[in-house]
């Protein structure tokens, strides 16, 4: 599942949305922060690239009918990574919402590192897109007992 959100403030880096991109099976996340939507073709071939050279076969893509996510299912076609595309009806965010909540919960986040860390309005819009990796490193870390593995790692 894929999903973008705009944030109201461009990061140090130039950054204006954030993709996220949740793993149905194992519910890893991962995060990209981008310039514009139309970087989301590219960031997500290479994101699949990846992960199938590293023997993690990417099979389907569930996202909205989104331009960018129209124009990453031709160039994912064009490539020949022979995904499936599942599109979410329009103006149903719950069809997609394992990843909304995943955005909710990592604002949440981003939000209470920046107020813990006392930091003024203009480190926060600087510094969004760093506290937002670092809120997605955590979510991805499980506890688990000694000597067993977590679920996404197992996976």
């Amino acid at each position: 599942m894929i999903d973008i959100s705009s944030v109201k403030k461009t990061s140090a880096g130039g950054n204006k949305f954030w993709l996220q991109v949740m793993d149905n099976a194992s519910d890893f996340i991962f995060s990209m922060f981008l310039k514009k939507k139309s970087e989301t073709s590219a960031k997500m071939i290479a994101l699949v690239k990846d992960l199938n050279a590293k023997g993690f076969k990417v099979k389907k893509i569930r996202c909205d009918r989104a331009g960018e996510n129209m124009k990453f299912q031709d160039e994912a076609k064009n490539e020949g990574l022979g995904l499936t595309f599942e599109f979410t009806a329009p103006n149903t965010p719950q069809r997609n919402g394992r990843v909304e909540r995943k955005f909710a919960t990592a604002f949440g986040r981003v939000r209470a590192m920046m107020n813990t860390a006392r930091m003024t309005e203009t480190m926060c819009g600087n510094l969004w897109a760093e506290a937002a990796d670092t809120a997605t490193k955590l979510d991805t870390a499980l506890v688990y007992q000694r000597g067993e593995q977590s679920s996404h790692q197992k996976f």
